[in-house]
């Protein structure tokens, strides 16, 4: 906003400016002109707009001795306004440009009615007391202000506007270093504003355009939303003064509830009702709008905004899928007024509402997975053969439009055959986030209960949470887990099968609104199979946990690597209950055949006889598969089991490769390195790359944690890791070699080589 300033002015450059008006004026060679550009300002409403801002210049040439001055500029504000006024200081064509000491006071506007003229700025600077002033050669000619001007109207249809840009005035004047006025010629500019057709046509539109409900759930009966009426595209050079038009939409569809205006608000910033706005009620329902401008209107406006809701909505089935209700919003009745004559308009954008109808979700439902668990015949109970299963209570078809957001049930578990050793979150819901992490995807729950109405049972609840709005933009859906629980079993029984079933109960979902959620559900069932009458019985083993260590009659164990101790333990029973006392007989055999150890030891009461051997150092010829085969006379007759294992390195490297074979100082040399491993369990290990020169000069190290395992019995797992080495500016010239190690964990701290190093040549270029 402009500063509106009357009264005295203190400053030097003013005070200066106004003393000895009537002084003796000195006699100067030359009549210095003060104009401005442009001085012609010529406009059209075809290419102009109102509010259109633009700058004029003021120079001055031909002067001489030039110690200050100030231009005084007038304007009818009828038609334009002053927004802004400022000394081109920055500029080298200023007439003060190179004087270190200049005073430039702020402009000062006004705002007053002289003869018609009702705005104006006053703008200047003067030198301080003993500076150079510009003399006759310097910058000529000089530019001494720039002023912004507003169009503030527009001319009626046809018609122009126009007014002087006054600085032809006793307040427009030059002072020379005398503090004398310099005479000068003044000369005004001009203002035009001539109405001229505009090349677009102003249309109504409603926003938005499309609006669909449906076709999930919940019911879109009884929504209320919200339609905006605009007058878009309007060109300020019309001088509209007034819309009538009219909106019809099916009333069977969406309605404006309540008695108008009470949901049709009308942007009474911009328009005023000529007549109140009306409802005529039928199919369509027509709303008519009669609205006056209260004031120059231009671009895109608001007319009014009118709220429906929607009144009916159908189902599936009877009704397929693809069915919907629909409303159209269609402007009628457009008449655009100026003071005398009908505006065009362009076409309408008109809209459209669609009510799908709503179909019927299926509702998910949770299941126990397995369907069935089955322990037994052999026994699985005790501290020796002790046997531990998992179930996963699954979701299934869950349908995103649901908006399920959590879940909670329960569960049943028979103590007297099963005892609970955890519960923990399945990965279902966190496959959703909506929350960021580091934030928790998930708040998961768990209680083991001793009673309840069907016995104990476990409750879970898990909770997808939002994001940090409070929202949620990402809906579970498909089938999953949501949680896993792990047992033991406690009882098995020689005569007869022992059978639960995992009765789910008391289940439901949330969707996002904090509404119930249907959730069916479906039971699971678990059966120990009476106790199998086996007679004789040896079990040889290793020292991995099961299942890795070759627990079970004729299981093979997981990968031993060189220099490795083997422990191994034979179990000898008799209906799976020990016998002691008894000479088992360990035979160790290569992967050629060849026998390596016999070994024997007495059982102790557990059953329990033990021998241990120790790996060969590294040989690749005899890495393979070798065989443990342990045997014992009971009642005089022997038994035997038969452990596999697979000898060899924790990890064997195939090939280490590069992108090229030579390369320049400074290029970075691209090195993949294929590897495999035997190992079932997994093992974290480290990959070294180093790079030395021509001159043995490491120049380069790259690394990268892996973690190996997961292959199946004699068959290798293979990886590919890729590394990336800059060779620098210092590394000598010639063969280079690319060394790769793989080690379990770094000397420093205890660790070693887990495979031989693999090597690869290439070359670094002398250019």
């Amino acid at each position: 906003m402009k500063q509106k300033l009357v009264g005295s002015i203190a400053l030097s450059m003013v005070a200066m400016l106004f003393l000895s008006m009537m002084a003796i004026l000195p006699v100067h060679a030359v009549t210095p002109e003060v104009y401005m550009v442009p001085s012609v300002n010529a406009f059209s409403t075809a290419t102009t707009s109102l509010g259109y801002k633009w700058n004029i210049t003021f120079y001055v040439k031909d002067v001489a001795d030039l110690f200050a001055y100030q231009v005084y500029l007038t304007v009818d504000d009828t038609m334009l306004n002053i927004t802004r006024a400022w000394l081109p200081t920055w500029d080298p064509a200023w007439v003060f440009t190179g004087r270190a000491e200049v005073s430039k006071p702020a402009p000062f506007f006004y705002d007053f009615n002289t003869n018609g003229i009702s705005e104006a700025v006053k703008i200047g600077a003067t030198i301080v007391t003993g500076a150079t002033y510009p003399q006759p050669g310097d910058i000529q000619p000089g530019k001494l202000a720039i002023i912004e001007l507003k169009i503030i109207n527009v001319p009626g249809k046809y018609g122009v506007l126009s007014s002087t840009l006054g600085i032809n005035n006793i307040d427009t004047k030059l002072v020379d270093s005398n503090v004398i006025v310099i005479p000068s010629t003044k000369t005004d500019g001009s203002f035009t504003y001539t109405w001229s057709p505009p090349a677009t046509n102003p249309h109504l539109a409603v926003s938005p355009t499309y609006k669909k409900f449906g076709p999930d759930p919940p019911s879109a009966v009884g929504q209320a939303f919200n339609i905006e009426v605009w007058l878009k595209n309007l060109d300020s050079a019309w001088g509209l003064t007034n819309a009538t038009f009219t909106l019809s939409y099916n009333t069977t569809v969406i309605d404006v509830l309540g008695f108008p205006p009470a949901n049709i608000t009308l942007n009474l910033a911009d328009w005023a009702e000529i007549v109140p706005t009306t409802i005529t009620h039928g199919v369509p329902d027509v709303i008519s709008f009669s609205v006056a401008a209260t004031h120059p209107l231009g671009g895109n406006i608001l007319i009014a905004t009118i709220t429906f809701t929607v009144m009916m909505q159908q189902g599936t089935p009877p009704y397929p899928m693809t069915w919907h209700d629909d409303s159209p919003l269609t402007f009628g009745g457009i008449i655009l007024m100026d003071h005398t004559a009908e505006i065009p308009h362009a076409t309408s954008e008109d809209g459209l509402v669609e009510v799908w109808a709503m179909r019927t979700l299926p509702i998910a439902y949770l299941t126990v997975d397995p369907l069935n668990t089955v322990l037994g015949p052999d026994l699985v109970v005790g501290p020796q053969f002790g046997q531990e299963f998992e179930i996963n209570v699954n979701i299934n078809e869950l349908d995103h439009a649901w908006r399920l957001v959590g879940v909670q049930f329960k569960i049943t578990w028979d103590p007297t055959l099963m005892e609970v050793v955890s519960v923990k979150e399945g990965p279902f819901l966190p496959s959703f986030p909506n929350a960021e992490p580091p934030a928790d995807i998930t708040f998961f729950t768990s209680f083991v209960e001793p009673d309840g109405p069907f016995g104990p049972y476990v409750q879970i609840a898990d909770l997808l949470l939002p994001n940090a709005t409070g929202q949620w933009n990402i809906f579970p859906e498909g089938t999953g887990t949501i949680a896993t629980i792990r047992f033991r079993a406690i009882k098995q029984s020689w005569v007869s099968d022992l059978t639960h079933t995992f009765t789910i109960y008391e289940q439901f979902g949330v969707d996002d609104s904090v509404q119930i959620v249907p959730l069916e559900a479906y039971p699971g069932f678990y059966t120990v199979l009476k106790i199998a009458d086996i007679g004789r019985r040896i079990d040889v083993w290793m020292q991995y946990d099961s299942p890795y260590g070759g627990q079970g009659l004729n299981q093979t164990a997981d990968l031993v690597v060189p220099q490795q101790e083997i422990l191994l333990t034979a179990k000898v029973t008799y209906n799976w209950w020990p016998v002691e006392n008894k000479k088992v007989t360990f035979e160790v055999r290569d992967n050629q055949g060849n026998v390596i150890a016999v070994l024997s030891d007495l059982t102790d009461a557990d059953g329990h006889a033990y021998a241990s051997f120790r790996m060969p150092a590294e040989d690749e010829r005899l890495f393979g598969v070798w065989t443990v085969t342990a045997s014992v006379n009971i009642a005089e007759q022997v038994v035997v089991d038969v452990m596999k294992f697979h000898f060899d390195d924790l990890v064997r490297i195939w090939s280490v490769t590069t992108d090229k074979l030579e390369y320049i100082h400074l290029a970075t040399v691209k090195i993949t390195v294929f590897y495999g491993t035997h190992a079932i369990q997994l093992y974290d290990v480290v990959l070294y790359v180093v790079i030395k020169d021509n001159l043995d000069v490491p120049v380069g190290i790259a690394t990268v944690s892996k973690t190996v395992g997961g292959s199946t019995f004699s068959v290798y797992k293979n990886y590919y890791s890729t590394f990336f080495i800059t060779i620098p500016h210092s590394a000598y010239a010639g063969s280079a070699t690319v060394h790769v190690n793989v080690l379990d964990k770094l000397p420093s701290a205890g660790g070693t080589a887990v495979t031989p190093e693999a090597t690869k040549v290439i070359y670094i270029l002398p250019y």
